[in-house]
């Protein structure tokens, strides 16, 4: 149970960013394993080895805030987080930073940055995270206008 409770935080930090991010959370699910899922819209039409345009840079920003939410917001609710569940958010953070800029150095101020960005929204957001984890404990499996409903807006 208490692997299922940190994955329902996990998870419900990527919908809670994914939503203040703009984008479209489509379901959240936590499988018997205890593993989860966030179905949400994804980023399009990105070419990073030759865009370097601001607005690739903004979408890039808002997929590294989804993906590194997940882990803390299981920090925020446990003080730790499980690296053999997160690595993956990680790796894919860590790699589309440093896609658009030009040294290892560059990404992990600018990574530092967007894990600070993210943590202090998560931290004003998180009654709707405590919301959105107990339902999908309840449940396992949300919808788009369950979420909706849950989370509002954000």
């Amino acid at each position: 149970m208490k692997r299922h409770t940190s994955t329902a935080y996990h998870e419900a930090g990527h919908a809670v960013i994914a939503i203040s991010e703009g984008l479209s959370v489509w379901s959240i699910s936590i499988n018997g394993d205890g593993s989860g899922a966030v179905f949400y819209s994804p980023l399009r039409n990105l070419n990073l080895e030759w865009d370097g345009s601001n607005r690739t840079r903004i979408r890039v920003e808002k997929d590294v805030r989804v993906s590194l939410a997940g882990l803390i917001a299981e920090r925020l609710h446990g003080g730790r987080h499980d690296p053999k569940w997160s690595a993956g958010d990680h790796n894919h953070a860590a790699d589309m930073i440093y896609s658009i800029t030009g040294s290892a150095e560059e990404a992990n101020a600018y990574l530092k940055l967007l894990y600070i960005q993210t943590r202090q929204r998560l931290k004003l957001s998180w009654p709707k995270v405590e919301s959105l984890a107990r339902e999908l404990i309840a449940r396992h499996s949300l919808k788009r206008a369950e979420v909706k409903e849950i989370v509002g807006t954000a």
